[in-house]
C-alpha cells in the first residue's frame, strides 16, 4: 500500500546573540549530537527567529533537550510552527505584543508605534519601555532613538528622552541639523525629527517643533534626487543605496508622521516629489522590490509596509493624489497577504543592512516583529 509521505513540522530557532557571520549551520541534538537539519542564520540579531530546514524522517524527533549549532551559536529557544486559530491579524496582534524586547532601537521603536497603534494600554508599553531602557542603557546612535517618541507620549520629561535630546544635539551642525558621522541619513526623518515633533507638543516647546522641521528639510536638501531616494549621501558625494526599499520607508514614514504630529501647514512640494517617486517604483505584484528600481530583486516587507503606511498618511497632506495613494495601499495590502506566515508574521523582509549591498539585493529573507509594528501602522483591517 503507498504511504503519504509526512510532512515534518516547521520549527524555528531564536537567536540568542548577535552574530555578523553567514553561515549555514548543522542543527544537532542536544543530548545525542544527532543531525536534525540546518539553519541558515545571515547576521543575525538576538530573539530572532530563523526555520530549521530539518532532515527527512526525523519529524518526531525528541526536541525537549534543546539544540545545538555547529558552527556553535547560542539558542535561547525552540518554537514549534502552529497554525494560529485565529484570523491573522488577531493572531499577528499577539505575537507584537509578546515579542521580546528588541537590542536595537529602530526595531523596538517600530515594534512599540505599531503596539500603540493597535491600542495596546499605556501601562504595559511603558512596562516595555522600562525593559528596553534598562537593557539599552544609553542612546546608541541616531537608528536607536525612535523608542523615545513612544516614551514622549508617556513620560515627555523621562530621563532617557533628555538623553536622546543630549545626543541629538551633540550631533547637531551648525544648520540646525542632526548627521550621523558628517552624513545626513534617511533614518534620521522616523528615528530624529518625529520624536522632536512629539516631543514639541508634549513639552510645548515650538522651538522642537522647529528643529524637526529643519531635520526634515536636510534630509531632503541631501538625499532626495529626482529618481531617487537616498539611504544616505557620502562625504565624498557617493551614493549609498539609492531606492533601497527600507530607506525609502524611513523617508517617507518619516516625513509623514513628523507633519501629520505637527498638523502644522507647511510647503509639501517635494514631500510630493517622494511621494511620487514611490508610487512610481510600486512594483506590479503590489509590493516595492528591496531595492526598487531594480527588476532584479524580490520584493521586500518591511520596506513596503513603511511606504504603504507613509502614503495613507500623505492623502492628508495631498489632497489631490489621495486616490493614486489609496490605490497603491490597496494594492500593498493586498499583496502582503502572500507573506504572512500561519502563526501571525510577515515574512519577506530583508535582513539588517549589516550585512551589505549584496545581501541586499539577494534572495535572502528573514522574520521579525518590528516588520508586524510597521504592518500595523496602515489603519487597515481585514476586507
Amino acid at each position: 500500500m503507498e504511504t503519504i509521505p509526512t510532512t515534518p513540522p516547521q520549527v524555528r530557532l531564536l537567536l540568542g546573540e548577535r552574530t555578523d557571520t553567514d553561515f549555514k549551520h548543522q542543527v544537532l541534538h542536544a543530548g545525542t549530537g544527532a543531525p536534525l537539519g540546518q539553519v541558515d542564520i545571515r547576521h543575525g540579531v538576538k530573539g530572532q527567529a530563523f526555520p530549521v530546514e530539518l532532515n527527512p524522517g526525523i519529524e518526531s524527533a525528541d526536541l525537549t533537550l534543546g539544540v545545538k549549532l555547529d558552527p556553535p551559536l547560542r539558542i535561547d529557544g525552540i518554537q514549534t510552527v502552529r497554525e494560529s486559530p485565529l484570523p491573522w491579524e488577531a493572531a499577528a496582534q499577539n505575537q507584537l505584543r509578546d515579542s521580546t524586547v528588541s537590542a536595537i532601537g529602530w526595531m523596538e521603536g517600530c515594534i512599540l508605534e505599531g503596539m500603540r497603534h493597535q491600542g495596546v494600554a499605556a501601562s504595559v508599553l511603558k512596562e516595555r519601555l522600562c525593559e528596553f531602557v534598562k537593557f539599552y542603557g544609553d542612546a546608541q546612535g541616531l537608528e536607536g532613538t525612535l523608542p523615545a517618541a513612544t516614551l514622549a507620549r508617556l513620560e515627555p520629561d523621562h530621563p532617557w528622552v533628555d538623553t536622546c535630546l543630549n545626543l541629538w544635539k551633540r550631533h547637531q551642525q551648525p544648520d540646525g541639523s542632526v548627521t550621523e558621522g558628517g552624513r545626513i541619513v534617511a533614518e534620521s526623518c522616523l528615528t530624529v525629527a518625529y520624536p522632536l515633533a512629539v516631543l514639541a507638543r508634549q513639552r510645548a516647546q515650538p522651538s522642537l517643533a522647529e528643529w524637526a522641521v529643519t531635520q526634515l528639510s536636510a534630509c531632503t536638501d541631501a538625499l532626495l534626487e529626482s529618481n531617487a531616494i537616498l539611504l544616505r549621501k557620502g562625504q565624498d558625494g557617493s551614493r549609498i543605496f539609492p531606492n533601497w526599499s527600507r530607506g525609502l520607508g524611513w523617508f517617507l514614514l518619516g516625513h509623514s508622521m513628523t507633519l501629520q504630529e505637527l498638523g502644522t501647514a507647511s510647503d509639501v512640494t517635494r514631500f510630493e516629489q517622494a511621494v511620487d517617486l514611490a508610487l512610481n517604483l510600486q512594483a506590479p505584484d503590489g509590493l516595492w522590490r528591496s531595492f526598487a528600481d531594480d527588476p532584479a530583486c524580490g520584493p521586500e516587507t518591511s520596506g513596503s509596509c513603511a511606504i504603504a503606511a507613509a502614503l495613507f498618511r500623505a492623502q492628508e497632506r495631498l489632497p489631490h493624489r489621495a486616490s493614486d495613494c489609496r490605490k497603491a495601499v490597496t494594492r500593498a495590502l493586498e499583496a502582503l497577504q502572500l507573506h504572512r506566515t500561519s502563526d501571525g508574521f510577515l515574512g519577506g523582509a530583508t535582513q539588517h543592512n549589516c550585512g551589505g549591498e549584496a545581501l541586499q539585493r539577494g534572495s535572502y529573507r528573514v522574520i521579525h516583529p518590528y516588520v508586524l509594528g510597521l504592518y500595523f501602522l496602515i489603519p487597515s483591517s481585514e476586507p
